[in-house]
């Protein structure tokens, strides 16, 4: 890391974006002891469209608590588990 900031410096360099999870905390820590800081915190955009949809109560009431079916939480298709055609996306089972 000492070469990375080296090379910035030398080359007039003045930000450098890093991309950690918060769950990694010691990286934070790390981080904070070469003087970065904290300007943005992405959202889990997974996390993010799942909670508006309980907010907005659109998820299919056949998707609660069913193991038997996939739900894609982007395009809010519910389809018979293990469907081959059912659309890419995040599975949510009960």
């Amino acid at each position: 890391m000492d070469r990375c900031l080296e090379f910035a410096r030398d080359n007039g360099i003045r930000t450098i974006s890093l991309e950690v999870r918060q769950s990694n905390l010691g990286a934070q820590e790390f981080y904070r002891t070469l003087h970065f800081a904290a300007l943005y915190i992405r959202p889990q955009r997974t996390i993010v469209r799942v909670m508006e949809r309980i907010v907005d109560q659109s998820i299919p009431s056949e998707v609660v608590n069913n193991p038997n079916v996939d739900w894609n939480s982007v395009s809010n298709a519910v389809r018979p588990r293990g469907d081959k055609d059912a659309d890419q996306g995040h599975q949510i089972c009960g």
